[in-house]
């Protein structure tokens, strides 16, 4: 969230990110969680929905070392995410000059 004083009167931009492997669900929480946030602050935010791979350069914007998408995920019945671990192997595949963002890509031969 950005809040930027105009005048008077506080100015705010909701941000939220959706991961291109992501499920309605979890789509569906992060607007209704935006929402709440809206109706909390009055109803006067901005609100972005940043989708992976087409976030705006405002959103890259707050990330000036760039952005690492990774591999993983919320744990439920459905997705198992392994927490803690070290010493993980990743290739990632580096775009952009201005707004970099870093993607993580399988480690075999063919990538």
């Amino acid at each position: 969230m950005l809040t930027r004083r105009l005048g008077s009167v506080l100015a705010y931009d909701i941000h939220y990110w959706v991961g291109k492997s992501s499920s309605r669900d979890e789509q569906g929480c992060a607007a209704i969680y935006t929402t709440q946030l809206d109706d909390y602050l009055g109803g006067g935010p901005v609100q972005h929905r940043e989708v992976q791979g087409y976030e705006s350069d405002l959103f890259k914007g707050y990330f000036k070392q760039g952005i690492i998408y990774k591999k993983g995920g919320v744990a439920s019945g459905m997705t198992h995410v392994e927490t803690n671990v070290y010493n993980v192997r990743r290739l990632l595949h580096v775009k952009g000059r201005r707004n970099v963002t870093a993607t993580e890509v399988s480690l075999g031969s063919g990538t």
